[in-house]
């Protein structure tokens, strides 16, 4: 949701942006039935749904480079803070934002799309199809890694954002 955001600001307000990145990015960033039902009612099926799907088999088996850290148990009790409604609203969203393609055009700055390359959520054929919609625009694919980019592979996404900003 937060590519989403930037998006938007880049694309409404081009002469305030000096450069974009986008994470894990699609247009449309739809959402499947069952994980809007299932955030709609509140029920931990979305939790489990955003975690598992978020993460590549790798990290869901461990794998994380900060010993003793465990990606997804910790993605599991941040998405157990969210307060009724949050969650849903959030992904109501991105599944309901329209004006995508229009603000994608509308982008005047350097921009940079960051993509997991095994990322189930936003995969990377979106990803590239909203790049083709921004002039300009450069990708990286990040190997092995799903959704959770910053999280799987911190390293690599550092490396790609220290080339835009």
């Amino acid at each position: 949701m937060g590519s989403l955001v930037a998006l938007a600001t880049a694309g409404r307000y081009p002469d305030r942006c000096r450069s974009l990145c986008l994470l894990g990015s699609s247009i449309p960033m739809s959402v499947t039935d069952e994980l809007m039902n299932s955030a709609r009612n509140n029920e931990h099926a979305a939790i489990d749904m955003l975690t598992y799907w978020g993460y590549s088999t790798r990290a869901q088996l461990g794998g994380n480079e900060n010993p003793g850290l465990w990606m997804v148990g910790g993605t599991l009790r941040l998405w157990e803070r969210a307060g009724p409604g949050v969650i849903h609203n959030g992904l109501e969203a991105c599944h309901t934002y329209g004006a995508g393609i229009d603000h994608a055009q509308a982008v005047r700055c350097r921009t940079l799309l960051i993509l997991g390359e095994r990322d189930i959520m936003t995969p990377v054929r979106y990803g590239r199809e909203l790049a083709a919609k921004i002039e300009g625009s450069q990708t990286t694919i990040v190997k092995g890694s799903a959704h959770s980019l910053m999280t799987e592979r911190p390293d690599e996404v550092l490396d790609a954002l220290i080339t835009i900003v």
